[in-house]
């Protein structure tokens, strides 16, 4: 079978009817068939590939002229992250930090000027967490790769963006920094042809009840150079808005998460 899109994980499929293609992001395996009327879909995962005509097919019914295209997303839930190494972020001080974000994998049916979105699969199965306390919160996705306070060129994939987050702690006391709570859903993603970046996203903790003030840079961070959109934002937000990022690190811990 050939590749979905040449030379790209992202982009527009040629798919002629009666062929079949496949393509790999993370974990997820994709296998895409065409049919007179029809566009078949396979998901597998994994390390060990299957028969397609073993698995089960998803079939949709689809105009004989509307091209297919695959496109990146961001999570369609919150993230709750880690810190590679604990620490406590002195009141009036910040720090940078990076955290990759394992990106969905969308396919695309546009035609007279309108785009469906078939299916929206995570690249890799995130696992299912809560933020909040007993009597509030939202259901997230825990994500099992750490932030970390730098990054090199081996810790891009094609299948990850990467998210510049500016931490600021603006209270009067000492920020424990080991959990917390990122919005992904308002994120763009940009990529230079080789990585992919998320804008840059600024947290500025007052230890209000409001929540951290978050804002988002809207465009490529400095750190990708010069770089294009790859995808819009899931949720159109305003540059800036309140949202509850640490002090649910504490319902957190006790429950033991």
């Amino acid at each position: 079978m050939q590749p979905l899109v040449e030379g790209r994980p992202w982009g527009g499929v040629t798919l002629p009817v009666g062929e079949t293609r496949t393509g790999e992001w993370g974990t997820l395996r994709l296998i895409l068939r065409r049919t007179a009327g029809e566009l078949w879909i396979q998901q597998q995962r994994s390390p060990e590939p299957t028969d397609p005509d073993q698995g089960d097919w998803m079939r949709f019914a689809v105009p004989a002229d509307g091209a297919v295209s695959i496109r990146p997303a961001m999570p369609d839930r919150m993230l709750v992250v880690s810190h590679e190494h604990r620490y406590h972020l002195p009141p009036r001080r910040d720090a940078n930090v990076y955290v990759r974000i394992p990106l969905f994998v969308q396919i695309v049916m546009a035609h007279r000027r309108l785009d469906t979105v078939l299916l929206d699969l995570p690249s890799i199965v995130l696992s299912d967490t809560w933020w909040g306390s007993f009597t509030e919160g939202e259901v997230a996705y825990w994500l099992s790769t750490s932030a970390r306070a730098a990054v090199d060129d081996t810790l891009f994939l094609p299948h990850v963006g990467m998210c510049p987050l500016r931490l600021v702690n603006e209270s009067t006391t000492s920020l424990p920094v080991e959990r917390f709570a990122l919005q992904v859903a308002h994120l763009s993603l940009f990529s230079d042809g080789k990585r992919n970046w998320t804008d840059e996203v600024q947290v500025r903790y007052e230890d209000s009840p409001d929540g951290s003030e978050i804002r988002y840079g809207d465009e490529p961070p400095a750190e990708a150079g010069p770089a294009d959109l790859l995808a819009s934002p899931r949720v159109r937000a305003g540059r800036r808005l309140h949202v509850r990022t640490f002090d649910r690190l504490r319902s957190l811990s006790s429950l033991g998460l």
